[in-house]
């Protein structure tokens, strides 16, 4: 998080509000004092937190974190995704999120968001999205696509119910 405040602390034409809590959040909220359009709302329910999607430009993602050493077949299949991104895409939120670790592969595969290495980048993503309404609503039903099709209770209960099928399947060939 400290490497996107300083985007926002820059210019006051755009809100960053940062839900949940963490070990950082007493620096975060020190170095982002002064800022009143940068808020830190605490720790969310999960029906709030769909509102905060819902009603979000975008989902900044500036983490690397994302199973660096994972194969590339993972990450096509989305496995280790970060929940944060699942929810945002299953509220059509688009994600920007840093150019490190896996999720800009995630993000290209879905087509459900941008990501960025500089401030620069980063503040051009956020102009983009601020400024076309369809290109931002495109992003999200991408990324609601993606979603739905991987990550979804449907998603899982065919999958599982697949399993189920090729299992009992292998059993009347043995027998």
């Amino acid at each position: 998080m400290h490497t996107i405040l300083p985007v926002f602390q820059r210019d006051a034409s755009k809100e960053l509000w940062i839900a949940g809590t963490g070990s950082e959040e007493p620096y975060l909220r020190e170095v982002a004092r002064r800022n009143p359009n940068i808020r830190f709302l605490g720790q969310q329910s999960s029906a709030h937190l769909q509102v905060l999607y819902r009603d979000a430009v975008a989902l900044i993602y500036p983490s690397a974190n994302f199973q660096v050493g994972l194969p590339a077949a993972s990450v096509s299949a989305g496995l280790g995704a970060p929940l944060v991104i699942m929810e945002a895409f299953s509220q059509k939120t688009p994600v920007i999120a840093s150019r490190t670790g896996r999720i800009p592969a995630l993000l290209e595969q879905t087509g459900g968001g941008l990501v960025y290495s500089t401030e620069q980048e980063l503040t051009a993503a956020l102009e983009r999205l601020l400024g076309d309404p369809a290109y931002r609503r495109d992003l999200g039903l991408r990324g609601f696509e993606a979603y739905r099709r991987r990550w979804s209770a449907a998603a899982h209960l065919d999958l599982y119910f697949a399993l189920i099928k090729d299992i009992a399947s292998k059993q009347r060939r043995k027998e």
